[in-house]
């Protein structure tokens, strides 16, 4: 969804008061790790192979399911989970020579590609320097508001995943504290919010917020929520420029929309 927001190709987003409030990374890594290949582009394998490495795809010998990559000479096959079928990337020396998209029991080509866009197969996928850079501040920041023992053995155990680029998302948690989080909002610009079913919305913040204040008693530091709110979050009180507008609309179940 975030990448097809980046790329325009989506418009319209379906979800839930925790998808809204969802960490991920900085808009800016995300697009960072966007990389579109044509065919005729100049890429050197070695650097695609740890290019792939560093969006999160496993090396393999063959590419059986979706986070896979399989490197063979001068043809490297990717398997990406939002494709049905994996691609070929077909080189001649330095040169992406073609792109086929393959059926992975039979090995025959289904069809050719003239352009690939590569996407992140994990949440928190960044280049080994960019982790190495994160890690350094979260050491500096944590130093001036040490965790408590067991706290800090969580922080080691999640921070030595995310250097070998095996963290999950709730390592992002860590990640607010050094303001490299984004949500949702982030990437709509000037957007209409329309929610279906406010009471359920209202429940749905109420436990999101509980979750915060359990995860602030029992896991230490937590980093600012978005938009700067603690006990309430933007949903209920919208951070200034948010304007609501009430309406009614009984036949659609429409109870409120927000522009921002």
């Amino acid at each position: 969804t975030l990448q097809g927001l980046l790329r325009g190709e989506v418009h319209t987003v379906l979800t839930h008061p925790a998808g809204l409030l969802k960490w991920g990374l900085q808009r800016r890594h995300v697009e960072a790790s966007m990389t579109t290949l044509s065919v005729g582009d100049i890429v050197s394998i070695d650097t695609f192979l740890a290019q792939l490495v560093d969006l999160g795809y496993e090396p393999v010998h063959a590419v059986e399911k979706p986070g896979e990559f399989a490197h063979r000479g001068s043809i490297v096959d990717i398997y990406q989970v939002q494709y049905d079928h994996p691609v070929r990337c077909d080189f001649f020396d330095d040169e992406l020579d073609a792109l086929r998209v393959f059926n992975v029991a039979t090995q025959r080509s289904i069809k050719t590609l003239k352009t690939i866009t590569l996407l992140p197969n994990q949440p928190l996928a960044l280049p080994l320097k960019t982790r190495q850079t994160m890690a350094e501040q979260l050491r500096q920041t944590l130093s001036q508001q040490p965790l408590d023992q067991a706290g800090q053995a969580r922080f080691e155990e999640g921070l030595q995943r995310f250097l070998e680029g095996q963290a999950d998302e709730t390592f992002v948690r860590y990640l607010a504290l050094i303001g490299e989080v984004s949500s949702l909002p982030d990437y709509l610009e000037n957007p209409l919010i329309v929610w279906i079913n406010t009471p359920r919305i209202d429940a749905g913040v109420d436990r999101f917020n509980q979750e915060i204040k359990q995860w602030r008693q029992h896991q230490g530091p937590f980093g600012k929520l978005p938009f700067s709110f603690y006990d309430e979050t933007w949903l209920k009180h919208p951070k200034p420029g948010l304007r609501l507008n009430p309406f009614d609309d009984q036949e659609a179940g429409v109870n409120h929309r927000w522009r921002m």
